[in-house]
């Protein structure tokens, strides 16, 4: 860890505080016998009939008076070694208090959508959708406006009150006849009423579209926190790293993106197990559910499809804008270099990002699983999640070619991990 330290140290230029690492180090090898007995060893084989003889091995050989066992080895660069010094005791500590972060996270989360969700829909269920073709045969145009002015009397008199349909489709009729008044004319009353109605459900679709965004957001925050944790419990190997952090950043977005928003706004009081979620205003799959949820939903695959092209643009112009103050926002010669003053200074600010596949696969996961959970009730998802991995496919090709540095050589597991989810 001081050698890790040190080094962090040596990449920042922070020189100062390289010396204060360097006395850590020397004061460490005062005990060197200690910090250099072997524990494991790397072996070769010539061929594969003596590894699997050496992995079967059960005999009573010993190496420092300690018994020989013999597993099956990582590839050597993607052993992150710094690490191994963790017991499993560690990693059960590490493990809990990283899952109750990431659980304080999720609430936090829960609370944000529980609060814009509930309003949104309270604002929506005032004004259901309806066929405005059997309200239009019933009236004659004073009366159909005198009962419009009564509906909206109706629901603004007090809170909770449905609207019949007369207001929205009278206002629907006015909007086709008398587009540049319909908004501000009385019509006899004290107050605009299609005006009103017409900010209402702008608010309703602000509200939608901020959640779908938000949604993304909260995402892009909990899959932070959870590639932070993961890499803070310190497992011993890239695969097993990332594996963790797949499956962890998975599990969190799936379950905020694709359950959350649905189990908020849920009432099951009249189903024979309710799991306490009653509070909601949806018991079915109603057409409000898809007015408000399956748009938040469309929406938020919809920003999916792009947000490979954004955040690589994004990357980008941070990078390059990185580059240009490095030298002085002067074109490269001979004369004008960098200010860089170490070599893995130098390599960090003009080598690629490094390539992670953790956050990559689960977005695949979110996406797939999303779709086939609401696909069949909202069918415009399959073409959407088609397009997001077409794109994602273009845009991870493009960048692994002349993008990201060369990752390490992954193994099988974390591709056999994805596959058995999937």
């Amino acid at each position: 860890m001081a050698l890790r330290e040190r080094g962090g140290h040596i990449s920042s230029q922070d020189f100062a505080k390289v010396k204060e690492s360097d006395e850590k180090v020397s004061e460490l090898f005062q005990e060197f016998e200690k910090l250099t007995v072997p524990t494991s060893a790397f072996v070769t084989f010539e061929s594969d009939d003596y590894k699997e003889y050496a992995l079967r091995y059960e005999g009573e050989g010993t190496v420092l008076g300690k018994p020989m066992e013999f597993h099956d080895a990582s590839e050597p660069t993607d052993i992150i070694w710094e690490n191994r010094h963790f017991s499993k005791v560690d990693y059960i500590k590490r493990q809990i208090i990283a899952f109750i972060i990431i659980g304080l996270v999720l609430a936090i989360s829960f609370i944000i959508i529980f609060l814009i969700s509930q309003y949104s829909a309270k604002i929506a269920s005032v004004f259901p959708s309806v066929d405005c073709k059997k309200i239009d045969d019933l009236y004659s145009d004073d009366l159909y406006r005198d009962y419009a002015i009564i509906d909206y009397k109706y629901v603004t008199g007090k809170e909770g009150r449905q609207a019949s349909g007369t207001l929205q489709c009278f206002c629907k009729q006015e909007a086709e006849e008398n587009p540049k008044t319909y908004l501000t004319d009385n019509y006899g009353g004290d107050t605009p009423i299609c005006g009103e109605l017409k900010s209402k459900v702008n608010l309703v679709y602000l509200l939608t579209s901020a959640l779908s965004y938000l949604l993304i957001g909260l995402n892009y925050v909990l899959r932070m926190v959870c590639i932070m944790m993961v890499d803070w419990i310190g497992f011993p190997t890239e695969t097993q790293r990332l594996s963790k952090t797949t499956s962890v950043t998975f599990f969190v977005q799936f379950f905020n993106s694709g359950v959350l928003l649905m189990l908020i706004n849920a009432d099951l009081s009249e189903q024979p197990f309710s799991f306490w979620l009653t509070g909601g205003s949806m018991s079915d799959f109603t057409g409000a559910w898809f007015l408000t949820i399956g748009n938040v939903l469309v929406g938020a695959m919809t920003f999916n499809l792009y947000y490979p092209v954004l955040e690589a643009v994004m990357y980008w112009f941070i990078r390059w804008q990185g580059r240009c103050r490095d030298r002085g926002c002067r074109c490269p010669s001979e004369n004008v270099t960098t200010k860089q003053t170490s070599i893995q200074g130098y390599l960090n600010k003009y080598a690629g990002p490094i390539y992670y596949m953790h956050y990559k696969y689960s977005s695949i996961m979110t996406i797939t699983f999303i779709t086939f959970l609401y696909g069949f009730g909202i069918p415009i998802l399959f073409p959407i999640a088609c397009a997001s991995f077409l794109v994602l496919y273009i845009v991870e090709k493009l960048l692994l070619f002349y993008g990201y540095r060369l990752p390490p050589m992954y193994d099988e597991r974390l591709s056999e991990d994805v596959l058995n989810k999937l």
